[in-house]
């Protein structure tokens, strides 16, 4: 009798030793990370040229004259209009005119790089940009509006509101712009060999 209470001890014994080298365990530990970058690689390059013009301005109000430098491949990449009755900004043309009489045409270019894949963006033109010259208070300028744009990457096409990249994330546009004399001045018309300038912000937004 003494005999099996000790193999019952020492089956109970294993038993107890097996349990105990079961339950132990080990824990490994690793650092989980992410990094954020909600900024967008947007670059420009160039300048929206158009040329050399023959101008005068009409000191009425709502008169003007107008040229078009399209966005994308229409021919010609400029034409000039005596008179702008059908669009927004100009009723008629009263004094006002404009002729492309030469010069370097040219289109600013706008790279977008560094999103993800296929990713679809918004993009906002300016609605109106003055042009001015280094002259006393009151002389003409030059005023551009509609704003258009030309995908030159991928699949080449009008840009309205949005562009789509690539599977390299990236994208390549173009501008183009309507630009019209002065509708209403108090002072000097268009100088001779002068250069008008102003600045042109266009943006790029994750929807």
């Amino acid at each position: 009798m003494k005999k099996r209470n000790q193999i019952t001890q020492a089956a109970v014994l294993a038993v107890a030793t097996m349990t105990s080298v079961g339950a132990m365990a080990e824990i490994a530990s690793v650092t989980a990370s992410v990094t954020v970058d909600n900024s967008i690689d947007f670059t420009s390059a160039g300048t929206l040229n158009f040329g050399t013009l023959r101008a005068v301005a009409d000191n009425s109000a709502n008169n003007c004259a107008y040229v078009t430098l399209s966005a994308g491949p229409a021919a010609p990449a400029i034409a000039a209009t005596g008179g702008a009755a059908t669009t927004g900004f100009c009723t008629g043309a009263g004094n006002a005119a404009v002729q492309s009489i030469g010069g370097t045409l040219e289109r600013p270019t706008f790279t977008i790089a560094g999103v993800a894949a296929f990713t679809t963006l918004d993009v906002t033109l300016p609605t109106t940009v003055e042009l001015t010259a280094p002259l006393a208070p009151g002389a003409a300028s030059f005023f551009m509006r509609d704003f258009t744009a030309w995908k030159t990457s991928g699949t080449p096409g009008a840009v309205t509101t949005t562009i789509q990249v690539d599977g390299t994330g990236g994208a390549v546009f173009q501008l183009g712009a309507t630009l019209h004399t002065d509708d209403s001045f108090a002072g000097q018309n268009y100088e001779n060999n002068i250069a008008y300038t102003g600045n042109i912000d266009v943006e790029v937004a994750y929807q």
